[in-house]
Parts: structure tokens; sequence; C-alpha cells
């Protein structure tokens, strides 16, 4: 027997690994509605074999023997469904493993202070200010003490230099940076406006506790 023939088809497909894992992820969810599809087939089978999947419908005139038929019909399906559902779950725990394989860790604001040859950007967003890589060692380099508005900066900066590196953040930590934005929303701790946040202030509770979440990300492998 002659090997399949299959025609020269060279596509160009440039996907890196944290793009593919969307895409593996969606193809494991449409095989599993797959699936739900079919045994809601089946099920709806029986209930028209019994009559009862509408009452417009008359059951079907089946004797014994066909009962048995179309139960083992179903096993078969079900067995085969079973089967299927293992090699997704194999499926599902391989882009797991890449997924962790393919998000480098988080790093901290002190590591970012001392490397800024490293980083992946040379601006940032903080609230509704973009800033030049200059302007963020700037920022780096105040002492936070004092001003909550400085202590949720130097954490934000890490985390989004983290996620311009490819780190995978987790929910809370992108909601979190979400949160940040919209705390400083136009506040800037660089002169000329060089403004303060007290710790102690509503405002300043919030951004110390949304910097503490960034924190814990920022050194969760150290």
């Amino acid at each position: 027997m002659s090997q399949a023939n299959f025609p020269s088809i060279t596509p160009t497909i440039s996907l890196s690994i944290n793009q593919s894992i969307p895409l593996l992820l969606i193809s494991i969810a449409l095989e599993e509605l797959a699936l739900a599809h079919l045994l809601n087939a089946e099920a709806e089978k029986i209930q028209f074999t019994v009559g009862t999947l509408s009452p417009s419908l008359s059951p079907a005139n089946v004797s014994l023997s066909n009962l048995l038929t179309i139960n083992s019909d179903i096993r078969r399906t079900i067995t085969n469904v079973i089967k299927k559902e293992m090699l997704l779950e194999a499926k599902f725990n391989n882009v797991l493993d890449v997924m962790q394989g393919a998000c480098p860790c988080p790093l901290s604001q002190g590591f970012w202070r001392t490397h800024p040859e490293l980083w992946p950007v040379t601006s940032l967003t903080l609230g509704t200010i973009n800033y030049t890589q200059t302007q963020l060692l700037a920022i780096m380099g105040l002492p936070p003490g004092g001003n909550a508005l400085v202590t949720l900066d130097l954490q934000l900066i890490a985390a989004k230099l983290n996620v311009a590196n490819g780190a995978c953040p987790p929910a809370d930590v992108i909601q979190a940076l979400t949160i940040a934005d919209l705390l400083i929303d136009g506040l800037n701790p660089l002169p000329p406006t060089s403004n303060v946040v007290p710790p102690g202030s509503v405002l300043g509770q919030q951004m110390v506790a949304v910097a503490a979440i960034l924190e814990a990300w920022n050194t969760s492998c150290e």
C-alpha cells in the first residue's frame, strides 16, 4: 500500500508560546463542547424511546431486544467519550506544564531598578501619565516612606515590567494592576508636582493595600 500523498503546503505561521496557549485551551474547550452535545444526543435517544422527549412525539414501538440494542449502543458511545475525556485531560495537563515553563518568574522592583539595561520596554503608563525610562528610574529612586503614591508606583512599575517581560499574572494581580492605575490617576510624585498621598488617608490605605498585592507577586519567585 502506498503512502498518503500530501500537497506541498508551507504556510508561514509565527506564534509565540504564550500566543499558542490560548489556542490550545480553546481547542480543548471546543472538544469538550462537542462531547457534551454527543452525550445530550444519546440522552435524547433514550427519551424518545421511552416517550419523554416531547409531548408531541409518540414513543417508538420497540421490542425488548431493540431496547437492549439501543442500550448497548449508548454504552459504547459513553465508553468512547470516557476515553476521549482521558485524552483531553492529558492534553490539558500538558498545556499546564507548558504554561508553567513559558512564563518567566516575576522580578522585584529592586531588580528592575538596578538593571535598567534589561527592561523589555523604555516607557510605561502609571495612572494616566506616560513616563520615560529615565523618569521611571527617578520614581524608583524616591524614598517610599510617608508617600503611599511612591509605594504603589514602585510595585506597579515592577509589575508592568514583569508583564512586558512575559510573566503571567494571576487574576488577582490583573485586577490589582487595573485598580492601581485608577487610584494613581493623574498623580505624579516627580517635581514639579511632587504629589504626596499620606499612607493613613483613605486613598493612601487603598494604595498600600494594592501595592502589597503587587509586591507579593513581584517577589513570588524569590
